[in-house]
């Protein structure tokens, strides 16, 4: 297998694959000291697990926003078994705007060991104490949001949602502090851990959690911040991921 230092893999879909694919693509295949860009995106008629075409990865699964987790954790296992990856994945999706300068500093920095991203708290949490969480709950309308504007993805065949009442999955564990937004950065052994704590409940996005009587895994990045957190792995907050004045991407909804 092919030894690199991370894997960027870029979180896209097939509608936008002649679109911010193309528009927001970055300018390198390799960066810093042998950092690989992947981009992903999902389809369910594919024959195989997955297929590689130059630096598009296609899976089997579900190309829908809401299953966006599974895709993530799928596209970790696969390029786990690809490449011998020496320090982790950069997590990024396909509208942000690169500040390469930024990013190569970013690569090539030493990294501690858990996540990196950022967090509206601005807030790390250094080796977190699952006993202390209070397991409380709230009620998200974010996913409900975004399907009311786009009803037609329900007609999707790729996106697989016949027959889905996304409002059935509005509880989410509260007061969990991790990456948010579109690019964060996770070691190797989280992105193992990651791995295996979702197989063991199928990678299904719409498993009720027993502990929290919720549904974490319905919004990626919450999803991702709960299974961290309760497995008492660090996180970083850094301001320059982006939300910031020199930050590694530019998220696109920032310059309209």
């Amino acid at each position: 297998m092919e030894v690199v230092e991370g894997i960027i893999l870029v979180l896209s879909c097939q509608k936008h694959r002649h679109t911010r694919l193309e528009k927001f693509r970055l300018d390198k295949k390799v960066y810093a000291d042998n950092w690989k860009v992947i981009y992903v995106l999902g389809d369910l008629f594919i024959e195989q697990e997955y297929r590689m075409e130059g630096d598009i990865l296609t899976i089997k699964c579900e190309d829908s926003y809401i299953h966006l987790l599974k895709k993530l954790v799928m596209a970790m296992d696969i390029v786990n078994r690809l490449f011998v990856i020496k320090q982790g994945i950069l997590r990024s999706g396909d509208d942000l705007i690169f500040n390469e300068p930024r990013l190569e500093y970013f690569l090539r920095a030493t990294k501690p060991k858990g996540v990196i991203g950022w967090n509206p708290s601005r807030k790390s949490i250094i080796n977190p104490d699952k006993s202390t969480y209070q397991k409380e709950v709230i009620y998200s309308n974010f996913m409900g949001s975004y399907y009311q504007q786009h009803p037609e993805d329900f007609e999707n065949p790729l996106h697989n949602l016949k027959g889905v009442t996304i409002s059935n999955y509005r509880r989410m564990p509260a007061n969990i502090k991790g990456p948010c937004g579109v690019v964060y950065y996770l070691d190797i052994d989280s992105c193992r851990l990651v791995i295996e704590k979702m197989k063991a409940i199928n990678i299904d996005v719409f498993y009720k959690d027993p502990e929290t009587d919720s549904f974490p895994y319905t919004i990626e990045d919450v999803g991702i911040s709960y299974l961290l957190f309760i497995n008492g792995i660090s996180f970083y907050h850094v301001d320059w991921m982006f939300h910031s004045k020199n930050p590694i991407a530019i998220h696109t909804n920032y310059l309209k």
